[in-house]
């Protein structure tokens, strides 16, 4: 059993040519290759509710897929970034029309894509994490 912002484990392995998304605070990863050839989607992070607006937090970012003809994985709510197909490069969250492996948002603490792979470089990149926040709280008297 996991207690507080712990975060979930990962999703299994494909078989090589799909990731698997990455764990949330909320949700575990999902496997690569569900229901296809398809990089596994990243778990879903958690809401916090602060002065009445609930803001989500710690989602895991989506898997990476060698080429187009794969979905990507899909960055879990709470600022997980989508995994890249075809693309050696990162772009900043939110959604954009690339291919690129998607960085997670800032402020949230999610986790950034996997990268996708072209068969151009050996150096696949993958996408950068969102920085995290500091909330503190106090009683007003």
């Amino acid at each position: 059993r996991l207690a507080g912002w712990q975060g979930h484990p990962g999703g299994d392995f494909g078989g090589g040519d799909e990731g698997a998304g990455g764990g949330g605070a909320g949700q575990c990863g999902e496997n690569a290759g569900q229901p296809g050839n398809q990089g596994g989607d990243g778990g879903h992070g958690i809401y916090c509710e602060i002065e009445g607006t609930k803001i989500a937090y710690g989602g895991g970012g989506g898997g990476g897929v060698r080429d187009t003809s794969r979905r990507r994985g899909l960055g879990g709510v709470g600022g997980g970034g989508h995994g890249g197909n075809d693309s050696l490069g990162s772009v900043n969250y939110p959604a954009s029309t690339t291919n690129a492996a998607q960085n997670g948002k800032d402020n949230t603490g999610g986790g950034g894509g996997g990268g996708g792979y072209n068969g151009g470089s050996s150096s696949i990149i993958g996408a950068t994490g969102g920085s995290g926040v500091l909330i503190i709280r106090y009683k007003y008297t």
